[in-house]
């Protein structure tokens, strides 16, 4: 495959499984705040938050990096020990890992701090990630793994790359349903199109789906949702209007 290609495809997978992430933590009742960055015309977008709020606690990049670095170090030897076994599927849920271990050492979470602010870009957009798998899994959240093309490197934060989530009421969501996932990302693409950042919350998926009513609606498919039209005109036939 073309090299080119290939980093789209990787680039967009990212954008699918934080677009994931980012939907559920919303659902769960989160409000993100976004700031404008680099459009990005090859590839999904990877939204970046710079600050979150769950149940009034405000978490900000400190906090991303601190809680994901914990979070790859307890995920680390758990993926090495699944790959031994050549299990390519993982689950991780908050029975499976201990995700603060007690000889964690927090000021290691500075080790991917680097010069090179394309690297530095990347270490942000893995912290957001993965403080939302973190805090996703500890509400009871199982995320779904796939170790194929796994690539792990020393130089920044990994980005763990989510196939599915399974929600604490059984339901699950891969990203393969990317539609309303891929409504997320232009939507915050949007709003930053016209303010240099945006708070969202669950609202916006409120959004999403109106958007995806407005497409599937047809004079020819039944609606059954009454909430969803009304009759404006009462009209009275005497007659078949269609067999004139």
């Amino acid at each position: 495959m073309n090299n080119s290609i290939s980093r789209t495809l990787s680039r967009s997978r990212k954008a699918l499984s934080n677009a994931l992430l980012v939907y559920h933590i919303l659902l769960e009742g989160a409000t993100i705040q976004f700031f404008r960055s680099k459009i990005s015309h090859y590839a999904l977008k990877v939204l970046r938050g710079e600050s979150i709020i769950i149940e009034s606690k405000k978490y900000q990049l400190d906090d991303f990096i601190e809680i994901s670095h914990r979070f790859c170090s307890v995920l680390k030897p758990i993926i090495d020990g699944y790959k031994k076994n050549n299990q390519k599927h993982i689950i991780i849920d908050k029975e499976s890992i201990n995700l603060f271990p007690k000889d964690n050492n927090s000021n290691n979470s500075m080790s991917y701090a680097t010069k090179l602010s394309k690297t530095d870009c990347r270490n942000r957009e893995s912290a957001f990630s993965n403080f939302m798998a973190y805090m996703l899994i500890s509400k009871g959240y199982k995320l779904h793994l796939n170790t194929n093309n796994m690539k792990e490197t020393s130089k920044v934060m990994h980005f763990f790359v989510w196939n599915a989530i399974t929600s604490p009421q059984n339901e699950y969501f891969e990203i393969s349903e990317k539609s309303s996932l891929i409504h997320l990302i232009n939507l915050v693409e949007k709003r930053l199109t016209i303010r240099s950042n945006t708070i969202v919350n669950k609202s916006i998926l409120d959004e999403i789906e109106e958007m995806y009513y407005s497409k599937v609606l047809s004079v020819f498919i039944p609606v059954t949702d009454s909430n969803r039209y009304k009759v404006t005109q009462q009209t009275y036939f005497t007659e078949n209007p269609f067999c004139k």
